[in-house]
């Protein structure tokens, strides 16, 4: 099977995904030959956006349950250089590239050392 027959089947497998988690496996089944382990997907909220409304704008992720907690609770959105890299920059980079592209604070070193205590680098 030629490279793109298999997109369209990838392609299809994907559509036919019945549930976010499933997306999730068979994106991560291609990715983490790559070395992406670890996905979550959504839009940006707004700065200030309530905790309790943050995770509305999930669409994706298969991150460690008590990580995504610990990042609403902390309000990470706000301070996560990866979040500020792709606000400024609509190119593909690596996670660990993010925050030497960006402006780094003290914030955004406790978001990059508090991931990699849940593996995610």
């Amino acid at each position: 099977m030629g490279l793109f027959d298999r997109t369209l089947e990838y392609i299809d497998q994907l559509q036919n995904a019945g549930t976010a988690a499933a997306v999730c496996e068979r994106l991560l089944g291609v990715t983490s030959n790559f070395g992406l382990t670890a996905l979550m997907a959504g839009t940006v909220p707004q700065p200030g956006t309530p905790r309790g409304r943050q995770k509305q704008h999930v669409m994706l992720c298969d991150w460690p349950g008590e990580w995504l907690e610990r990042y609403v609770a902390r309000n990470y959105v706000d301070h996560d250089p990866v979040v500020s890299h792709m606000k400024q920059l609509q190119a593909p980079f690596q996670w660990r590239d993010a925050s030497k592209n960006t402006l780094v604070d003290k914030s955004s070193d406790e978001v990059m050392g508090d991931a990699r205590q849940f593996k995610l680098r």
